[in-house]
C-alpha cells in the first residue's frame, strides 16, 4: 500500500492487519472490526455503549443482587480482555473507571461497590467520570459538570477580554456584558 497526494506517491509498505492510521476509512473500519465485541458483552446479559475506541458497560442492580451483578461484570470484563487480545487489541486498565450511580434519596439503601477487577488490576470507584464531555458524579447532581463549564467559559471570556483591542468596536458592543 502507498499514499498518494498531489501526484506524489509514498514508498510501498505492507499493511497486514488494517488500514493505516489517519486513513479516511479508519474509524469505519475500526467500528466494523470491534463490532463482535458487542456480542461478547451481550452474552453476559450486560448493557453497554460503544463510541470510537471506548466501551462502557453498565448494570442496574438492587442491594440484594449487587454482588452477583459485580461478579458478572468482572467475568464480562475478563471475556472482553480475552477477545481484545485475540483480536490484536489491548485493554488498558489504567484508563478503566468504575462509578456507582445511586438515586439521591435512595443512596443510603445501597451497598457501595468497593472495587472491580479489570485485567488483574483492582479499580477503585471514582467520585466522578467524564463521558463524551459530560462530567457525571455518583448522585447525578451535575454540580462538577456545571463548575467545569463555568470555569472553561470564564477562562475563554478572560482570554477574549485580553484581546479586546484587536476587535472592531462594533463587534465588542454586540457581545453580552459579563
Amino acid at each position: 500500500m502507498s499514499v498518494r497526494r498531489c501526484g506524489i506517491s509514498s514508498a510501498l509498505t505492507s499493511c497486514d492487519y488494517s488500514d493505516p492510521q489517519g486513513s479516511a476509512l479508519g474509524p469505519l473500519c475500526f467500528n466494523l472490526y470491534v463490532a463482535p465485541l458487542s456480542c461478547v458483552i451481550g452474552s453476559f446479559g450486560m448493557r453497554h455503549h460503544q463510541y470510537a475506541d471506548d466501551t462502557q458497560m453498565y448494570i442496574a442492580a438492587s442491594k440484594a443482587d449487587l454482588k452477583a451483578n459485580i461478579d458478572t461484570l468482572e467475568k464480562c470484563t475478563a471475556a472482553v480482555h480475552q477477545w481484545l487480545l485475540h483480536s490484536s487489541l489491548q485493554l488498558n486498565p489504567s484508563k478503566s473507571e468504575v462509578i456507582q450511580f445511586t438515586a439521591g434519596r435512595g443512596h443510603e439503601q445501597v451497598d457501595n461497590v468497593s472495587s472491580l477487577q479489570v485485567s488483574d488490576t483492582t479499580i477503585q470507584p471514582s467520585p466522578t467520570i467524564k463521558t463524551l464531555g459530560v462530567t457525571l458524579d455518583r448522585l447525578l447532581t451535575f454540580d462538577q459538570h456545571v463548575a467545569n463549564v463555568c470555569k472553561a467559559t470564564t477562562s475563554t471570556y478572560a482570554r477574549c477580554a485580553m484581546c479586546a483591542s484587536l476587535f472592531p468596536m462594533t463587534l465588542l458592543e454586540s457581545l453580552p456584558a459579563a
